[in-house]
């Protein structure tokens, strides 16, 4: 059985424009589920969100979106998330919205199979 637990994101201010750096990109490769829980020390303001990526390499310029998984940068909608499918490797950025005061946020996630 494959587990691994760890914390993607320090709790940290993000900002706009902010990506995971290549060596804090996990390999949830053995693992088929991801629970992960969002948690909003201080709410920011803006559009942006704080969303989780995937690719099959880790190679830089791999990455995409994982369709509908994110975390809106006020601190407004769901807390806990369940990802059923992605590839290898896992990241957080702030997608292209706005962050016009900047969120404190800690990411933790779950991966299982």
């Amino acid at each position: 059985m494959s587990f691994i637990s760890v914390r993607q994101l320090p709790v940290q201010e993000i900002k706009a424009g902010f990506v995971q750096r290549d060596e804090d990109v996990t390999d949830f490769g053995g693992c088929s589920k991801l629970f992960c829980d969002g948690r909003f020390f201080k709410n920011g303001a803006g559009t942006g969100k704080i969303v989780l990526q995937h690719s099959a390499s880790g190679e830089p310029g791999s990455f995409f979106d994982i369709a509908d998984v994110g975390w809106a940068v006020d601190g407004s909608g769901p807390r806990f998330v369940v990802v059923g499918a992605f590839l290898r490797y896992v990241r957080a950025v702030v997608n292209d919205g706005t962050v016009t005061t900047n969120p404190v946020v800690g990411l933790d996630i779950i991966g299982r199979d």
